[in-house]
């Protein structure tokens, strides 16, 4: 299974999880429209929780929210961000081992060391968790 777009696989097991709440129950956002709208953004908190809850039943929706939580946080640099990525990345790792995804994962997780390749301390972080 190909993990690379995260954000519309976790977008999309958002919209299925909300759906299945009682029709007597509308959820809307502050701007009034239905979490099914594509353009709703549950937020990453949110995000983090569905893949949580996910993760036990359906680990490749949890591992595509994991995946984009960890790109969102390493849009800001520092360690505090790099810490967060990283536990967010070990999560990640469990969903893709439980999904048998974990040679996909290998390949993002390549992909994204490539990619911040000049982040010194974000490498040696991820060294430190044997995220190779």
């Amino acid at each position: 299974m190909n993990v690379t777009p995260p954000a519309k696989h976790c977008a999309n097991a958002t919209a299925a999880n909300s759906s299945t709440r009682s029709s007597k129950t509308k959820t809307l956002t502050p701007h009034g429209r239905p979490p099914e709208d594509p353009a709703w953004d549950p937020g990453p908190a949110r995000r983090a929780r569905l893949a949580e809850a996910r993760e036990p039943t359906r680990p490749d929706e949890a591992l595509a929210c994991y995946l984009q939580l960890a790109d969102e946080e390493l849009l800001q640099t520092g360690r505090p961000a790099y810490a967060r990525a990283v536990s967010i990345l070990k999560s990640a790792r469990r969903a893709a081992q439980a999904g048998g995804q974990s040679d996909a994962f290998a390949t993002v997780l390549a992909d994204l060391r490539e990619r911040h390749r000049r982040r010194p301390t974000l490498i040696a972080m991820l060294d430190k968790a044997a995220l190779a």
